[in-house]
């Protein structure tokens, strides 16, 4: 995707909101020999590592993925001629030998680099830079890169650092062993949306652009909606201050992003397993195997794969649990009453069972109300009552209390204690 294709008809700012933040990441990772980017589609991957590297004193070799480079001989072209731009010693070798397919041609490969006169004067540190990574699917390709990987530290003179910059989380074995999971200050860093993620600071500094200043509401409203997801508030800044329908607009405009890309292309069974765990704050594989459906409880493997590859939930490992990016949780949410009757039932009773630990309580809340179930609001009143939700969502609970059936209401003391 391009970035006109995002949120057509409204303008980036004119200037940029300094990351020194980020920039302090990339050059404290400078020894890490493998730094992955990773987040979904407008957050500023390539324009954070572009402005970063064209600081760096290192060669830079910049592979700009296609489909295309699924092709080994297209792939290893494209590798040479990007080298020959910064690196011609490297480059004339890439251009001059095969595709190293297995270890030995590796090997002999390497041997042939480090045998090489010119490249023994040392071309230093060597960033390799692969954008769009996501699409690179051949597996021998994935392999030679691993074994880059492996082979940096024993070749002094030629030291290979990766920056992979993908829009999807990367999961092949290859190319990101499970080790280099857990973050490491000398092997692996991992950069991803919640660090991209403009902070309150950056907003405000974002808006000052536009010659705006938001007030703290606004700002917090914002920060809620978007959760600094940079594509979105830079549309939002660049919008008449004045204008409320030119941010409903923007909004109607992000849901269309996450329609076409990621929600309308997963099969119907897919979609539903989203929309029930829209109700969660975070989840893990057990309350998956709980939502889905029998035709899919036998082989889960492959929805837990598509699960894995959506750049809007994140994956933490040390906790084992997956969480929604704000903006895309309210996305599915909206979406909940398309399921029948039952299912919202079902669904709603497996969020009762997991309430605080990981559920999201305002989405929980909308859910009930939005799919009028009286039983399932009403058994977790007991459990709401010793937490402050905040004001405006104590108002939306009473509201709704307060218009439930007389009938219903008298036979609940809970009800009673909210709305007297």
């Amino acid at each position: 995707m391009q970035r006109s294709k995002y949120l057509p008809g409204f303008p980036l700012p004119p200037g940029f909101v300094k990351r020194n933040r980020l920039h302090e990441i990339l050059t404290e990772s400078i020894e890490n020999r493998v730094i992955t980017v990773v987040a979904g589609p407008g957050y500023g991957k390539t324009t954070l590592v572009s402005t970063y590297v064209q600081k760096s004193k290192a060669k830079i070799v910049w592979l700009d993925l296609s489909p295309l480079d699924n092709q080994i001989e297209f792939f290893w072209k494209s590798l040479g001629r990007v080298a020959m731009r910064e690196v011609p010693e490297l480059g004339e070798i890439i251009l001059n030998h095969s595709f190293p397919g297995s270890i030995q041609e590796l090997s002999a490969f390497l041997i042939r680099i480090a045998e090489d006169e010119k490249i023994k004067m040392g071309p230093g540190r060597i960033l390799l830079v692969l954008d769009n990574f996501e699409v690179l699917k051949n597996q021998q390709i994935l392999d030679f890169l691993n074994y880059i990987q492996s082979t940096n530290q024993s070749y002094s003179n030629f030291e290979v650092q990766h920056i992979i910059i993908s829009n999807e989380p990367i999961t092949n074995i290859s190319i990101h062993p499970l080790h280099l999971l857990h973050e490491s200050t000398h092997k692996y860093r991992s950069i991803r949306a919640g660090d991209l993620a403009f902070t309150q600071e950056e907003v405000q500094q974002l808006f000052n652009l536009y010659g705006s200043t938001l007030k703290e509401e606004q700002l917090n409203q914002i920060m809620e909606e978007t959760e600094g997801w940079p594509l979105v508030v830079h549309a939002l800044a660049a919008v008449d201050k004045e204008s409320r329908g030119g941010y409903e607009s923007i909004y109607q405009n992000v849901y269309g992003l996450l329609q076409a890309n990621f929600f309308a292309n997963y099969p119907k069974s897919i979609q539903d397993i989203l929309i029930k765990l829209s109700g969660f704050q975070t989840f893990n594989l057990e309350i998956i195997s709980r939502l889905l459906p029998p035709q899919l409880a036998q082989e889960p493997a492959e929805v837990i794969q598509l699960i894995f590859q959506n750049p809007f939930i994140e994956y933490t490992l040390t906790k084992r649990r997956l969480r929604f990016i704000r903006p895309y949780q309210r996305f599915l949410l909206s979406k909940f009453l398309t399921l029948g009757t039952e299912e919202q039932k079902e669904t709603l009773d497996i969020l009762g069972e997991y309430l605080f630990e990981n559920t999201d309580m305002y989405s929980v809340i909308e859910l009930y109300i939005r799919s009028n179930n009286y039983e399932g609001i009403t058994q977790c009143l007991k459990l709401l009552s010793p937490y402050n939700l905040g004001l405006p969502y104590t108002k939306i609970i009473i509201r709704y209390l307060r218009h439930l059936p007389r009938e219903f209401r008298e036979k609940d003391p809970w009800i009673s204690f909210f709305t007297l």
